[in-house]
């Protein structure tokens, strides 16, 4: 009875087994493979939960950006610091260029104020004759 037994199990497997060679290509197997496959792979990785060792990629990276941020506002700043030096400069030299005609204007007019007036012979004598 036991090999009765077996060989209508071993009948009713291979009845099964013809129907779903029948029913499923090997391209529908193979892609139903890849796509629980792909299943799968989105379970793992859901469901690892989040730690340090794992969320160190994204750690990095929101450094990274800040970082960049940083570098951005340094950059901006320097040219800032730059332009107004630049603007300093042409301040200093304007107003070197100012006083040097300033001085020179002064010098001219006493020179001129010299050479108008007479020198008295004797600047504090006193004039007796009138």
């Amino acid at each position: 009875m036991s090999h009765h037994l077996r060989g209508i199990a071993l009948s009713v497997a291979v009845i099964f087994l013809a129907y779903s060679v029948s029913l499923f290509t090997p391209a529908t197997i193979a892609q139903e493979a890849q796509r629980m496959l792909a299943n799968a792979a989105v379970g793992v990785s859901l469901g690892i939960a989040p730690n340090p060792y794992n969320t160190l990629a994204q750690q990095l990276e929101s450094k990274q950006s800040e970082l960049n941020a940083r570098e951005e506002r340094v950059v901006a700043l320097e040219d800032e610091l730059r332009q107004s030096q630049l603007i300093e400069r042409y301040v200093a030299f304007g107003s070197l260029f100012l006083s040097t005609c300033l001085f020179m204007l002064v010098g001219l007019n006493f020179y001129m104020d010299s050479r108008r007036r007479p020198v008295p012979a004797r600047p504090y004598a006193v004039d007796m004759r009138r």
